[in-house]
């Protein structure tokens, strides 16, 4: 058979390991009005997805995203997906 490795995605957690050497924080996490992305190791963010719990794209930026302006957003439970080059970080935060 196949083997599958899931990665726990739990809330709360601010920094989500890109590769052993890059990794990324959001804060504050709940928020009510901004998400701040800081990133570590040269990494550079080129794009940002937000997806409600059905999967659904409530928000896309795009070009060098540090900061996501949420004040549109219902309160809830939101994914984050961000990528740099090849890779991608995802997770999840609370928007109040």
């Amino acid at each position: 058979g196949t083997l599958y490795r899931f990665t726990p995605i739990t809330l709360g957690t601010n920094e989500m390991e890109l590769n052993e050497n890059n990794f990324i924080s959001i804060y504050p996490n709940p928020t009510s009005s901004v998400l701040n992305i800081t990133t570590f190791n040269d990494t550079i963010i080129d794009k940002t997805i937000i997806l409600d719990l059905f999967g659904r794209t409530v928000l896309e930026q795009k070009n060098r995203v540090n900061q996501i302006n949420l004040h549109e957003l219902p309160s809830g439970i939101y994914i984050l997906q961000a990528f740099s080059e090849n890779k991608t970080f995802q997770t999840k935060f609370i928007k109040e």
